[in-house]
């Protein structure tokens, strides 16, 4: 595709600032043609403020939007079928009641 894209990915459970997105922007305005920014927590608000005006092609995932997005593309999910047991009312009801 001719794309190149800049990723960055921070694994903490504080906010990430507008700081650390606005030093992913300046960094790929020459080299990359887009950016990715993923972290295990979230962003503050101002950094998501701040991205809704950037001009750049940034995308940003918090920490709920990755885990979707892995369990969306099957990456690292196993699928386990759940066995759901209920009372037989039926079996029951036929019992005398001594």
């Amino acid at each position: 595709m001719g794309i190149t894209v800049g990723f960055q990915a921070k694994r903490q459970q504080h906010n990430v600032s507008i700081e650390d997105v606005q030093r992913l922007v300046g960094s790929i305005n020459e080299r990359f043609d887009r950016g990715v920014f993923v972290t295990t927590g979230a962003y503050s608000q101002s950094a998501r403020n701040w991205m809704e005006e950037a001009t750049r092609p940034i995308v940003i995932l918090d920490g709920e939007q990755f885990a979707q997005q892995l369990i969306d593309l099957e990456l690292g999910v196993q699928h386990i079928p759940v066995v759901e047991r209920v009372i037989d009312e039926s079996f029951f009801s036929g019992l005398p009641d001594d």
